[in-house]
């Protein structure tokens, strides 16, 4: 074989050894943000209404039953005592937050308050991050003059 034919030859296993070592490592960058926003499992905290539950039990009942059917979240139980929150209170005092989210296992949580005045439905939906306890979503609709349920 001829000194070019082995150089070729060399080069070229060479590289292939090269490719497949690094393709083996992980190169990817995964940045602190990049974590954060990484959610596996979530929880729904009991809702509140004004109507002692006639609202917020089938809500909440619907959405952890959306949650459990979806597959790229875990949902995970929710085994807690206390006073329940709005998601106006959690946002207002992230350190109330942090700590309604200690017990869970899960990276985020939902939370909701509904109530009903003269005016009609008022819902506010929210997720929020157990890691920081910072709001990360909130839907929330007003004046509904029908809502059923």
């Amino acid at each position: 074989m001829t000194k070019h034919k082995k150089f070729i030859f060399i080069f070229f296993f060479g590289i292939q050894t090269l490719a497949f070592s690094q393709s083996n490592e992980s190169t990817s960058f995964k940045s602190s943000t990049d974590e954060l926003l990484t959610i596996r499992s979530v929880s729904v905290l009991s809702f509140t209404d004004n109507l002692q539950g006639i609202y917020a039990r089938p809500l909440e009942s619907h959405l952890t039953e959306l949650l459990g059917k979806n597959h790229l979240w875990d949902l995970l139980p929710v085994h807690m005592e206390g006073p329940l929150w709005t998601p106006e209170e959690l946002q207002e005092d992230v350190e109330k937050t942090k700590s309604r989210a200690a017990s869970l296992s899960a990276d985020a949580f939902f939370v909701s308050r509904i109530s009903k005045g003269p005016q009609g439905v008022d819902m506010i939906l929210s997720l929020f991050l157990k890691q920081d306890g910072q709001l990360l979503l909130s839907e929330s609709f007003k004046d509904e003059s029908q809502f059923e349920i």
